[in-house]
């Protein structure tokens, strides 16, 4: 008797676990790439997502920044990682890299970098106990 029971709750445990990892929700960052050729690159939570379009190819990351910076440094890390040039903080402020980050998107020696920062790393410090 047990073992008529165990395989006919088989199927429905299959069916039920199979349902549920395929609707539970992905939490990470999308960069969307640019067309042509198209395509995104979907990171994990935490990790900012960049996908660039150089000469027709794709290269698309996904990077954890370092716990140590953030604010306008987290930025700089950011815009210097995915330009390939020097950005300071001070630079962030600057209109240029101002509408960069408000877009996700950078244009720098030929390639087409759009970008997603994670909200939770462009919030500032909290108070520290």
């Amino acid at each position: 008797m047990r073992s008529i029971v165990s395989r006919c709750l088989r199927l429905p445990v299959l069916v039920f676990a199979t349902l549920f990892l395929i609707c539970l929700p992905v939490a990470g960052e999308t960069a969307q790439c640019a067309d042509p050729p198209g395509g995104a690159v979907t990171c994990e939570s935490g990790q900012i997502a960049s996908c660039t379009v150089k000469g027709g190819r794709v290269d698309g990351r996904c990077k954890t920044p370092p716990a140590d910076k953030s604010g306008n440094e987290l930025k700089a890390f950011v815009l210097s990682s995915l330009s390939g040039k020097a950005v300071s903080s001070e630079d962030v402020k600057k209109d240029e890299y101002k509408n960069a980050l408000s877009k996700g998107h950078l244009e720098t020696d030929g390639a087409v970098v759009n970008f997603k920062i994670p909200k939770e790393l462009l919030k500032p410090p909290g108070p520290k106990d």
